[in-house]
């Protein structure tokens, strides 16, 4: 999965800021991971994603700009406020993917582990 940034940092430690067409890749990389990482959802979860609002916030909490994800995903806009989504909606999405696939590796674990035990005689 690609993070993007708006700017660079060079030395001695200033920002410079991408160039327009670094940012439009950026920006098109990022919608294709959001898509990728949606697909691995199950459809309920997936929708719940999509309908729920996102914000981007200042440093002082006010909301610079809120939308959905479905309506985020349709605008095709690209522009250096989607870099302050992109945060928010990875870390909220991974998280659901990652407590999934937990789920998953301890029902297949704790599966292997029957069939084991069943074969060596251990429920006897």
């Amino acid at each position: 999965m690609y993070i993007g940034h708006d700017f660079d940092i060079k030395e001695p430690n200033y920002i410079v800021p991408r160039t327009p067409d670094i940012v439009i890749w950026s920006n098109k990389v990022m919608f294709r991971d959001l898509r990728k990482l949606l697909s691995f959802l199950d459809s309920e979860k997936k929708k719940k994603f999509e309908e729920e609002k996102i914000s981007a916030r200042s440093s002082e909490g006010k909301v610079i700009s809120e939308i959905s994800l479905k309506d985020f995903l349709q605008s095709q806009d690209y522009n250096t406020p989607n870099f302050i989504l992109w945060g928010t909606i990875q870390e909220t999405i991974l998280e659901e993917l990652a407590y999934d696939a937990y789920v998953k590796a301890v029902r297949i674990i704790n599966e292997i582990l029957s069939v084991l035990e069943s074969k060596s005689g251990l429920n006897s």
